[in-house]
């Protein structure tokens, strides 16, 4: 396996959480008069694509650390447990961005409707069970190779069953439920594997060009032939066909960043979007904390806003991402610098916010 880092996996992540950044404010900031217009629609469907390519770099990202690890993981010491902390760490973030209320106080006399968001399943939820699910794929293969194979099927599962689930049964109230969004999750792996194994990655990466071009218009064309599949009704939530056109456009960014590595290798845009991806956990978490938080609120208050256009969304955009970008830099710094006191750091975030949880009163407000 390859010990080469390459700079365009991380560029791929890079852009993935900057955009995604623009998604929520968008979403928690624009007036709902401007969303009934083509240029809406286009930036709804270009949007459509930023967590799908989220979670497929999580994939890639799980492929590239078991094609390094994979005797350390299977012999279940210091690199394994490392990894789960990783994980745990991740899912409690996840669930710490959907707990209703901050009060455990105030948790115990919560209605089971006020408890039940804090139950769904996120981004942060959906990469963390799909790491556990392929994990155990590891130790039952043994192999990366009959890995990646058995996450290709995986992956083919989920893209043609998961609709049924939708059919019999009551679609699971979650941003992204695991069916059918783990595809993307598996479909990551099993990619990244073939690509990363292929001894012809320039033409492999020219292809999946070709297909995140074309692939688009094939279905659009399938999806308007004069017969209907099982799915049809389900098409733009949890088809094969919507589950395709979304990853045609993560393999688009894929092959042709790839096909830039030695023009990113070198580049100062390049390097900014790299550290971007490897603190992709951050910035995610931190801009949700803001656009759905009291920072939301704050910036309602200072700016005068309620609803804005796009000029209004691209200037709060700057107000929230600049600031974590100077933060995101230091802290990706100071790890370099002392990473044991920056897993402290992180643990005593996870003991003081419990602390916190479990003290603050059923009727306490910020302001």
């Amino acid at each position: 396996m390859t010990s080469t880092r390459f700079v365009f996996l991380d560029v791929v992540r890079g852009i993935a959480v900057l955009w995604m950044i623009q998604v929520h404010i968008t979403n928690a900031f624009l007036d709902p008069a401007l969303r009934h217009s083509p240029f809406f629609d286009v930036l709804n469907i270009s949007n459509g694509y930023v967590a799908p390519t989220f979670i497929f770099c999580a994939g890639a990202g799980f492929w590239i650390a078991v094609g390094r690890k994979m005797q350390a993981y299977l012999e279940g010491g210091k690199v394994l447990r490392g990894y789960l902390r990783r994980l745990f760490y991740i899912l409690w973030c996840g669930y710490v961005l959907h707990v209703p209320f901050y009060s455990l106080d105030r948790m115990l006399i919560a209605t089971r409707a006020e408890l039940m968001p804090g139950l769904q399943i996120d981004v942060l939820h959906t990469i963390v069970y799909s790491s556990l699910l392929a994990l155990c794929i590891v130790f039952a293969t043994k192999s990366v190779e009959r890995m990646t194979n058995v996450c290709g099927i995986v992956t083919l599962t989920i893209m043609f069953t998961s609709w049924i689930a939708y059919v019999i049964g009551t679609p699971p109230d979650s941003p992204f439920p695991l069916l059918p969004w783990s595809a993307y999750f598996f479909a990551g792996v099993f990619l990244t594997g073939r690509f990363m194994t292929s001894t012809q990655k320039d033409s492999m990466a020219k292809r999946w060009v070709a297909l995140g071009i074309g692939g688009p218009f094939v279905l659009f064309f399938v999806h308007h032939l004069p017969f209907a599949m099982p799915w049809e009704s389900l098409w733009w939530k949890v088809s094969p066909s919507i589950l395709l056109f979304r990853m045609c456009a993560t393999m688009l960014l894929f092959g042709g960043l790839y096909l830039m590595e030695s023009t990113l290798q070198v580049s100062r845009i390049a390097k900014f979007l790299q550290r971007v991806g490897q603190e992709s956990l951050l910035m995610y978490v931190a801009h949700l904390l803001i656009v759905y938080g009291h920072g939301a609120d704050l910036i309602r208050d200072v700016l005068h806003i309620h609803d804005t256009g796009y000029l209004g969304v691209a200037a709060i955009y700057l107000v929230i991402t600049i600031p974590l970008l100077f933060f995101m830099w230091w802290w990706h710094d100071f790890k370099k610098r002392s990473p044991d006191l920056a897993v402290r750091v992180l643990t005593a975030q996870i003991i003081g916010m419990t602390i916190f949880f479990i003290l603050i009163p059923a009727d306490f407000h910020l302001w």
